[in-house]
């Protein structure tokens, strides 16, 4: 192999084991969280006498140790309301001639198959089959509750690739330039979200349109501005962790397909912590559970865009500083 052969192949060398690593672990992540997927402590309400709830969540315990967390309520009213805010995932009705699973298709059919196969155990351990009645209904244009995950998965990936563009760039912008060419950015993947995802397009998302914007900006910049640090401190290496850490991390513990009381617990934490996964919960509390993680999402993508920038424009200020001597 000549000298020539060997530098052209130390340069594909980098971009084959980055592109490897990223595979891998993809694929091992995708595979742990989701090859055998269960509940851990979802919470539960059951409606009925004392009785009747400790029997049922006796049942519960021997079915699936440790997938359930019981919580009794009083009636149908109060348990409807606890899943109209997601304080929990589903009730069963006792004490009728028909038992009856109250739910909330809102959440996936993940979790409706869930909840149907345990309680449905039970009812037919009485001799009774079970009726069911969906009580936060999906949207029309959503039927298997995936849109949220297209769309997240989408402005992420958006976000990922416009972060990395930047500082690629053969002349590098000043960062007040490149935080508002993200700002921009952001803008506008909030605008595509809100008019694809809504009734100006699929009608699969039936948040306000404003907050759908909104909360689709804030993901594209906090994305975005993430990779941007990432990949000026550490290049090629920061285009992996950038890849790893928002994209599979991001994804596999975004609650998008399955809720994050479906992760195993090394993955759990990242659920109310990563870009993606607190935009999923607000983006669905929007739509279908009176705002539930809204505020908290808000908060921690205004936190990742706001770190972010303070280091750029710290490091833009710092290397400024000592060039003016060498001036």
């Amino acid at each position: 192999m000549s000298s020539l052969d060997r530098a052209d192949a130390s340069l594909l060398l980098p971009p084959i084991v980055a592109a490897l690593i990223t595979t891998i672990v993809f694929a091992g992540i995708y595979l742990a969280a989701f090859h055998a997927p269960v509940p851990h402590s979802m919470p539960v309400g059951v409606v009925g006498q004392t009785s009747a709830v400790e029997s049922v969540d006796h049942a519960l315990s021997l079915g699936a140790p440790g997938a359930f967390r019981v919580r009794s309520y009083p009636d149908r009213a109060a348990a409807s309301h606890a899943i109209s805010r997601r304080s929990i995932y589903g009730a069963y009705l006792t004490g009728s001639r028909r038992p009856r699973l109250l739910y909330a298709g809102a959440n996936g059919s993940g979790v409706t198959a869930t909840l149907t196969q345990a309680f449905g155990a039970i009812a037919r351990r009485s001799g009774r089959a079970l009726g069911s009645t969906d009580v936060v209904p999906l949207a029309p244009g959503d039927s298997h509750g995936l849109s949220t995950f297209y769309i997240v998965f989408g402005v992420v990936l958006g976000g990922f690739l416009f972060g990395q563009t930047l500082p690629a760039l053969k002349r590098r912008p000043r960062v007040p330039l490149v935080v508002a060419a993200t700002l921009v950015f952001g803008l506008l993947a909030g605008l595509g979200v809100a008019l694809l995802g809504g009734s100006p397009g699929f009608g699969a998302i039936p948040a306000p349109f404003g907050g759908a914007l909104a909360l689709g900006g804030l993901l594209a910049c906090s994305v975005a501005v993430t990779t941007t640090v990432l990949v000026r401190f550490l290049r090629q290496a920061g285009q992996l962790v950038a890849a790893v850490l928002l994209v599979t991390l991001g994804g596999a513990s975004s609650g998008a397909v399955l809720p994050s009381v479906y992760l195993p617990g090394w993955l759990h934490p990242l659920a109310s912590a990563l870009p993606p996964g607190v935009a999923v919960r607000a983006l669905q509390g929007m739509s279908y559970f009176h705002n539930d993680g809204l505020t908290a999402g808000v908060i921690i993508l205004c936190a990742w865009i706001v770190a972010s920038s303070f280091i750029l424009l710290g490091v833009d200020w710092r290397s400024r500083v000592k060039a003016v001597p060498s001036a």
